[in-house]
């Protein structure tokens, strides 16, 4: 216990589970759960690792993991593996009663402001100061006070790692410099963000030295002709509406007539942005996908499938060549096959007809363009087998985003559900994770407590954050946790009782989100008597627990719809109107305020 608290660090290096107060210290016979004798001639040792059967006492530490891509560059600076060790020599000195060190160490790394890593074989936490590009060749001055006192050069293995050792107790201040890069403090980032102040300004701050420890810190440089983004997409934009708009506490709305749509197959899918919904269909194996004015409730086009990989059918884990797809914050069309993914190939049942599953991402340019494929990995979110490619949602622009993609447990009994959340850069996965730890009857994420059309979205309160629905279940908003295999943070949900009354159930699926006049609101069918009834509307400006209903005038169907498989919601936004549309398999029906009255 003594090693821990010493040599645990993660200051520099990001850490998952454990931390200094919740420890992680075994024994490796009841850590592996079984052990063997080893017979020397000063006697027999019984133990797991072998390093340990010698009679001699002793102990395994872990610093790092190799296969971290961000410590194995670590590792590399040689002063880095001295501050481990010096890590260690502290919890050894304690526990010998030794002498501690009367001066103390500085270590940090040198950081640019804004440039993510972008290489495949290069993936780091998301979330954590690994993202950033470390920057090889700066020169880090000490100071006291104003005198300069000595300089370290910093390697050029992308690490960004600097030490300064021997010091005596007091405030120091260090300062990174590099040709191409502005002084140390020094940026030009979207006075909006205020992640980059807040990275700037840690850099600045004095460091205290105390004896027998390390003080550390992380510095950041912005290059010389950096450009904030011009365009910054957010995935719930604000309409272009007067000024002087205020949230009504009711909307006068009108039902028009409704239309069925001539669609092949059966439907998946309806998403909608700028007045278009795009609905995709499951045509007996054969994906469609149609672009529907909201307005006409007309289709206007088929959007092309022409490129995506033709059905495996020697395959028994292959489920679906598209079945879901999901809008990026700058309106690029994505989608996702379904497919059975294995832990590794020991898990693939051969003799049973399963191969290795690919999970594969594709993305349409535009909506005259071909799909490509975008993106592939064949994790299975560490579950044996996994039916990846349940659902998908992309938050942030296609250059720069997060997209998650459901799975369930192939051969769990619970049906436990597992979200991948993969970080993409430039076309290219820099990190993912995969969610949830813990499966039994009061886990959030399973298909009994989701249902099996369980659909993820965007959140609109975060970037970081997930909306999910489905038949069983109003709309939980969750955030998955910095590392993998730690469940989700329930955020809130939409309310049973706000959604259900006498004879309605109080979950539907397909809830979608927008904005108007500042605030966010959602809107979703509702069921009566098993029948779809209408939709619901809700203002959720102050998160989902708090969900308001709006009064309208008129959002239900005159005559419920019976034997439904497929209900969403989708909306649009034109100046002050509201155009809401229900789904409900290929029936179109539109609740607007355009033409009616308003009391406000």
């Amino acid at each position: 216990m003594k090693m821990w608290e010493p040599h645990y660090m993660d200051e520099l290096d990001p850490q998952s589970f454990y931390s200094r107060t919740n420890v992680n210290v075994r024994g490796d016979i009841s850590f592996y759960g079984s052990s063997a004798v080893r017979k020397g001639t000063h006697g027999d040792y019984e133990g797991y690792l072998g390093v340990l059967k010698h009679g001699v006492p002793g102990f395994l530490i872990e610093g790092y993991f190799h296969t971290y891509q961000p410590a194995r560059h670590r590792a590399l600076n040689a002063d880095y593996c001295k501050q481990d060790a010096i890590r260690m020599t502290r919890g050894l000195a304690q526990i010998f009663n030794l002498q501690p060190e009367t001066t103390g160490y500085i270590m940090g790394t040198v950081k640019d402001l804004h440039q993510l890593i972008v290489n495949p074989l290069f993936h780091y936490a998301p979330r954590t100061n690994d993202q950033w590009m470390p920057l090889n060749g700066a020169k880090v001055t000490l100071f006291k006070g104003d005198k300069a006192l000595k300089s370290y050069q910093v390697d050029t293995l992308y690490n960004g790692i600097f030490v300064f050792e021997d010091l005596e107790p007091g405030e120091y201040s260090v300062r990174a410099t590099l040709d191409g890069y502005k002084p140390q403090g020094n940026f030009t980032a979207d006075a909006t963000s205020t992640e980059y102040q807040k990275l700037v300004a840690q850099s600045m701050d004095k460091l205290v030295v105390k004896a027998n420890q390390t003080a550390y810190t992380k510095l950041y440089l912005e290059a010389v002709g950096f450009e904030p983004p011009k365009q910054n997409f957010k995935n719930y934009p604000d309409p272009v509406q007067p000024a002087y708009l205020t949230m009504p506490e009711a909307l006068n709305m009108k039902t028009e007539e409704a239309v069925t749509l001539k669609l092949k197959g059966v439907v998946k899918r309806a998403i909608c942005r700028e007045g278009k919904t795009v609905i995709l269909t499951d045509d007996n194996g054969t994906p469609q996908l149609y672009l529907v004015n909201n307005a006409t409730k007309k289709i206007e086009k088929q959007i092309s499938t022409n490129g995506l990989p033709a059905a495996e059918t020697d395959n028994k884990g292959f489920h679906s060549r598209l079945n879901d797809i999901a809008f990026t914050a700058d309106g690029q069309l994505v989608g996702v096959n379904s497919v059975q993914c294995q832990f590794s190939d020991e898990q693939v049942d051969v003799d049973e007809g399963y191969k290795r599953g690919t999970l594969r991402i594709f993305k349409w340019q535009d909506m005259d363009a071909n799909p490509t494929e975008w993106l592939t990995t064949q994790s299975s979110v560490n579950f044996y087998n996994a039916d990846m490619g349940k659902t998908v949602a992309v938050s942030g622009a296609a250059k720069s985003c997060k997209v998650i993609v459901g799975a369930t447990n192939a051969n769990g009994v619970a049906k436990g559900i597992r979200n991948l959340v993969l970080y993409v850069e430039n076309n290219t996965i820099t990190a993912s994770l995969f969610t949830e730890k813990t499966f039994n009857a009061s886990s959030n994420l399973t298909e009994v407590k989701l249902g099996k059309d369980y659909k993820l979205s965007a959140s609109p309160f975060g970037d970081e954050q997930w909306v999910v629905d489905g038949n069983v279940t109003p709309p939980m908003e969750f955030q998955p946790a910095q590392s993998s295999n730690v469940d989700s943070k329930v955020l809130g949900r939409l309310p049973a009782n706000i959604l259900g009354g006498e004879g309605e159930v109080a979950a539907a699926s397909g809830a979608v989100f927008f904005k108007y006049a500042k605030h966010t609101l959602l809107a979703t069918p509702y069921l009566k008597d098993e029948k779809v009834a209408g939709l619901r509307l809700f203002d959720v400006s102050e998160g989902l627990e708090k969900a308001q209903l709006i009064k309208t005038s008129s959002l239900d169907l005159a005559s419920p719809l019976q034997n439904v498989g497929f209900m969403a919601a989708t909306a649009t936004v034109n100046g002050t109107d509201i155009t809401l549309t229900l789904v409900a398999d290929s029936v179109l029906t539109n609740f607007t305020t355009k033409g009616v009255e308003q009391l406000q």
